[in-house]
């Protein structure tokens, strides 16, 4: 009798925790997972029905609005931006409700951003029908296209045909539904069903209405999940358990699976000792151990499980080095080790160990997952530039060499309070802003000083402005009202003089000051996120002059908009900004 791939008896109890009962079956529901300040939220998605109004549907749905109101509130706003009014909901508009917190690897799927579970197990398509189901009695003129037409969609569109396929279902004594009486009472399916994250279930691969549920899994599909880690929630990861995580791969490491062979003894593979990631795709890579395995023992398994690589790392190997085996055998075409982009002014450069780059989990744009090594918690990136970063779509995971993944992104509430770091003086009046810059760097100007100069062998009289300077030369700002020799005339009377033009942009204005009273500076500074030597780090590139003055203090004036995560990361670093009009913080984000 022809022998299969078997699984120890130790771990069948596995196997019955998956399997269906007879004539019954699993229904599946779709979730989404949003991330707000790092934290991974759990979010139904819905469409609001007739009647609804968000208290109710509200308080319908997850732990979050049951223990801490406010806060559910302010997470959902930040996942509907559609929402503008919260007392004003309508029928059809598609909202995610957010349900509970989840800590990272909580549920399988969840760094992709959906995550599919069984919901309901059904003894029969009637039983779950019934409940979605409502009896109709025929009007003069109705006809069974146009009702279903109503709730379902239009006529011929994949939704209709379905809306068809479940009236037949529940109306199995109407053998013609193209005739049909006034006065008849029929049942109709309640369009809402389409609602349901796990309607799309019901249906099999070709579109048909699932009738029989007498069905069994895929045995190959249980081996590996009764082969699946399951790592303690509050238990720091084992490497290879972090690497999965990361990497979005299944770690099956439990148990021993036999390879059978015709007329001969099987070969066993001690999970345990040598586990397999399977990524997404079916492709699947073996820890074969620092050792490796025999090119005979490889064919062997490579003829059971299809797209199977072999990489040397051991279950004792660190994190790093798990990182290094797995990516290197699977050689992905998009794995790169530095990126960039920029953002409104501002460029920002990472350079990481490995950048992958995979569809994000909502099937728009491109997520960016970089990852770091670091050595101490020192040497973190930043809450506030992860969670820039996170609304370009980049994911920042830093691990410890040797260890796990560092604690990122601690829940709080991030209030931007703009003190007295953040200055914002206007660049409409040139005289203006003369004075209000040199106030905001330290420095005391004068207006209208009367001086008097040599000159054609006559004194003369004037009227300029003076700053106040520590060389002993006093210093005047000329708006271009002195002509021809005046100017030599008056640097020879024992004076330093600045001339500004009408035509002078701010910038120019502003290093024309600083030669003159020899502060120095560093046009379109770039800052390092991380305090960390070497090349793995964030750098932020951002178009202004920074100005170091007296005491190491340093004043910053952006050239445009900066980001309210941006204006935080400035402030932690004791950095004062001075925001002329025009670049003023982007404050929509934050109230």
């Amino acid at each position: 009798m022809k022998k299969f791939c078997t699984l120890t008896a130790g771990i069948i109890s596995g196997l019955l925790l998956i399997s269906f009962n007879a004539h019954s079956a699993l229904l599946y529901k779709t979730y989404l997972v949003r991330q707000i300040g790092g934290i991974d939220i759990l979010c139904d998605p819905y469409v609001v029905q007739k009647h609804d109004w968000i208290l109710k549907v509200f308080k319908q749905k997850g732990e979050i609005s049951n223990k801490d109101f406010p806060t559910f509130l302010r997470i959902f706003k930040k996942i509907n931006p559609n929402v503008k009014n919260l007392d004003i909901i309508r029928p059809g508009q598609h909202i995610l409700i957010p349900l509970r917190k989840l800590l990272p690897g909580t549920m399988p799927g969840q760094a992709s951003g959906i995550i599919t579970i069984p919901f309901v197990s059904i003894m029969s398509i009637a039983e779950l029908l019934g409940k979605h189901t409502t009896e109709y009695k025929v009007q003069k003129g109705d006809c069974v296209s146009k009702l279903i037409a109503q709730g379902f969609g239009i006529y011929g569109s994949q939704a209709y045909k379905d809306g068809i396929k479940l009236f037949k279902q529940i109306n199995q004594g109407i053998t013609d539904i193209n005739s049909i009486k006034a006065g008849q009472t029929i049942k109709m399916p309640e369009a809402s069903i389409q609602n349901e994250s796990w309607y799309a279930s019901m249906f099999d691969n070709s579109g048909k209405l699932i009738e029989d549920f007498n069905k069994k899994p895929n045995s190959d599909a249980i081996n590996l999940s009764a082969f699946e880690s399951e790592e303690k929630q509050n238990e720091p990861k084992s490497p290879l358990a972090e690497a999965a995580s990361i990497l979005e791969a299944k770690l099956i490491n439990k148990g021993i699976y036999h390879f059978p062979r015709k007329d001969k003894k099987d070969i066993e593979l001690n999970l345990s000792r040598y586990p397999v990631f399977e990524f997404k795709g079916g492709e699947k890579v073996i820890c074969a151990g620092e050792e490796g395995f025999s090119e005979f023992k490889k064919e062997v398994i490579k003829s059971h499980w299809n797209n199977m690589k072999f990489a040397a790392f051991s279950v004792e190997s660190s994190s790093e080095q798990v990182f290094d085996a797995v990516l290197a055998v699977i050689g992905k075409d998009n794995l790169k080790t530095s990126f960039s982009f920029s953002d409104r002014g501002v460029k920002v450069l990472i350079r990481a160990k490995w950048i992958i780059d995979k569809p994000s989990g909502t099937g728009q744009g491109i997520n960016h997952l970089c990852i770091f090594w670091i050595d101490n918690i020192d040497q973190r990136i930043p809450d506030t530039i992860l969670r820039y970063l996170l609304q370009h779509n980049i994911i920042i995971k830093e691990l410890f060499r040797g260890n796990v993944e560092v604690e990122q992104l601690t829940e709080k509430e991030n209030r931007y309070d703009y003190d007295e770091n953040i200055v914002t003086i206007s660049s409409t009046d040139q005289k203006i802003f003369v004075k209000d810059f040199l106030t905001a760097i330290g420095y005391n100007y004068t207006p209208n000083v009367h001086i008097t100069f040599p000159y054609a062998g006559v004194q003369v009289k004037a009227v300029s402005n003076l700053i106040s300077v520590d060389s002993g030369r006093p210093l005047l700002v000329d708006y271009g009202d002195l002509y021809g020799d005046s100017v030599g005339a008056i640097k020879k009377a024992g004076f330093d003089i600045v001339q500004i033009f009408k035509e002078d942009s701010v910038n120019l204005v502003m290093e024309k000051i600083l030669h003159a009273i020899n502060i120095k500076y560093q046009k379109h500074p770039r800052f390092n996120a991380a305090q960390r030597p070497g090349q793995q780090n964030v750098n932020l590139i951002v178009n202004g002059i920074l100005i170091n003055i007296k005491m190491d203090k340093k004043i910053f004036f952006p050239d445009s908009d900066l980001d309210h995560e941006l204006v935080q990361f400035f402030k932690d670093m004791q950095i004062k900004l001075v925001l002329t009009y025009g670049t003023q913080i982007n404050t929509d984000k934050h109230r």
